[in-house]
C-alpha cells in the first residue's frame, strides 16, 4: 500500500501538466502513488500523461470517454486510491518543495491527525498564505480552503463519505468545509 495517493484531474493542461509531474515524481517521500485522470482533454494532455506513466510505474492513468468535470475526477481518485492518505493537485500546479508530502504525512502521524495543511503559495503572485494555518490551529473549523495544500487521511474521507460535489465551479469549499466538520484534528505545517 502507497503511503500517500496523489489524485490529479487533468483537462487541457499541455503547457503545465509536465512540470506538475516532474514536481511530483522528485517528492522525497517516494512512496507515492500518482493517479491522472484525464477528464476527455483535446490538447495533447493525454499523451504527456502516456510519456509519464511508461517512464514512471507510480503513475496511474485513467482516461475518461466524455468530459465530467474535476469533481467527478476527484472522487474517481478517491474511489481509486491506495494510499493512507490523500493529496490533491490540479494539473496546472506544482510543488515548489521536494519535501511537500514527506513533512505533511510525517505531522499527520506523528499528531493523529485526519488532515495535514501546508501553506498556499500563489505562484503567479508569490503571495504565501499562512493565515488561514493560524485560524486553523485556533480552531479546526477553520480549513475552508486550499486543499490542494493539505494530506486527507483516506480512511477519514471512506468513513464519512466525503466527497466532492458534482459541481462545476466552487465544489472545492463544500469538500473543504465538509472535512473540517467531521475531522478530528487538522494541524498545519508552515515551512514549505
Amino acid at each position: 500500500m502507497p503511503t500517500v495517493s496523489v489524485v490529479i484531474p487533468v483537462y487541457n493542461t499541455e503547457k503545465y501538466v509536465s512540470e506538475c509531474l516532474d514536481s511530483l515524481i522528485v517528492q522525497t517521500l517516494q512512496d507515492l502513488e500518482i493517479i491522472c485522470i484525464n477528464d476527455c482533454s483535446t490538447d495533447n494532455s493525454l499523451q504527456i500523461l502516456k510519456k509519464y506513466a511508461e517512464k514512471d510505474g507510480r503513475i496511474k492513468l485513467i482516461d475518461l470517454p466524455e468530459n465530467h468535470g474535476p469533481a467527478y475526477a476527484r472522487n474517481m481518485g478517491i474511489d481509486l486510491a491506495k494510499g493512507e492518505y490523500i493529496g490533491f493537485m490540479d494539473s496546472d500546479d506544482y510543488l515548489e518543495s521536494n519535501s511537500f508530502y514527506e513533512k505533511l504525512y510525517t505531522r499527520a502521524i506523528d499528531t493523529n491527525a485526519d488532515i495535514a495543511k501546508g501553506a498556499y503559495k500563489n505562484a503567479d503572485t508569490g503571495f504565501v498564505d499562512r493565515i488561514i494555518n493560524k485560524k486553523i490551529q485556533e480552531d479546526k473549523d477553520n480549513f475552508c480552503s486550499t486543499y490542494c495544500s493539505a494530506l486527507f487521511r483516506h480512511s477519514f474521507l471512506k468513513q464519512h463519505d466525503i466527497k466532492f460535489p458534482l459541481l462545476w465551479e466552487m465544489e472545492a469549499p463544500v469538500f473543504a468545509f465538509q472535512c473540517a466538520l467531521k475531522a478530528n484534528r487538522v494541524e498545519t505545517v508552515d515551512d514549505l
